[in-house]
């Protein structure tokens, strides 16, 4: 059974996709501490990963954005120390393969909407930011396409 949170993003995802909005689930992310977020990952990230792969550039991008806020919320980072809080979750771990599994191969494409290219270089930047320590070994092949990515005038700016 899903969670009001999880039904909630769910809808925010897909009502935002198809009206064009701007993603408005980072910020609805920002409302919830991530204790709460992290409750809701169980139910709710299987769905976002699926809708990573849409063939609607807009539903993929608002996922893939979505897939950033959870990473957030699943291993916060203090901006100014720059150090990770701890929260009592069990473990986010689990959940960081499968988001990997679901990114990469956006990433290794090249013929798709510039939005969603965008959205992945943010979202693969995201995971190892707060969880490279864990992708250690898928470190080397990201950092190539990402050098890739730099050398592309047009995604020169979100890979940096």
């Amino acid at each position: 059974k899903m969670s009001c949170l999880s039904i909630y993003l769910f809808y925010v995802i897909l009502i935002d996709a198809k009206l064009g909005g701007s993603s408005v689930l980072p910020s609805t992310t920002g409302v919830y501490s991530p204790a709460t977020i992290q409750f809701s990952i169980p139910k709710l990230l299987p769905v976002v990963l699926r809708m990573t792969s849409e063939d609607w550039y807009k539903i993929a991008s608002q996922s893939l954005h979505v897939v950033g806020s959870l990473v957030n919320a699943m291993r916060p980072c203090n901006i100014t120390t720059h150090t990770f809080i701890a929260i009592p979750m069990s473990d986010c771990n689990q959940y960081v393969s499968p988001i990997f599994v679901a990114i990469f191969p956006r990433l290794q494409t090249l013929d798709m909407d510039l939005e969603v290219k965008e959205a992945t270089i943010v979202a693969i930047g995201r995971l190892f930011y707060h969880f490279g320590d864990v992708l250690n070994t898928e470190l080397q092949p990201v950092l190539a396409l990402l050098l890739q990515r730099l050398d592309t005038e047009v995604t020169r700016l979100s890979a940096l």
